[in-house]
């Protein structure tokens, strides 16, 4: 899988953000951070990481009321910094 197909990816998927941290959206960091923390599936990942970056989760389209926060949202530390700061020790030490 090339960084221009995850690039492609990436942007795709924040197209579909409700109220995105534009700040947090670092799509070079995003992609090496999915490329080291999800191995197995890295277009996964690189989704994730980016839905990462929206306020507000997507309750879907029948429901009523505020839009819910997202649970995977941190704010003022996207998921991607928060995965390298404290779980890359985690992997370095066992070898991984």
């Amino acid at each position: 899988m090339t960084d221009e197909y995850l690039h492609h990816a990436a942007r795709e998927c924040a197209g579909s953000l409700r109220a995105a941290d534009r700040k947090q959206l670092r799509f070079n960091d995003i992609i090496a951070t999915a490329k080291e923390f999800y191995p197995i599936d890295v277009e996964g990942g690189v989704k994730e990481l980016v839905l990462s970056c929206d306020r507000q989760a997507d309750a879907g389209p029948d429901f009523i009321g505020p839009m819910p926060p997202n649970p995977l949202y941190v704010r003022g530390s996207p998921m991607w910094q928060q995965l390298r700061d404290h779980h890359d020790w985690m992997t370095s030490a066992q070898g991984i």
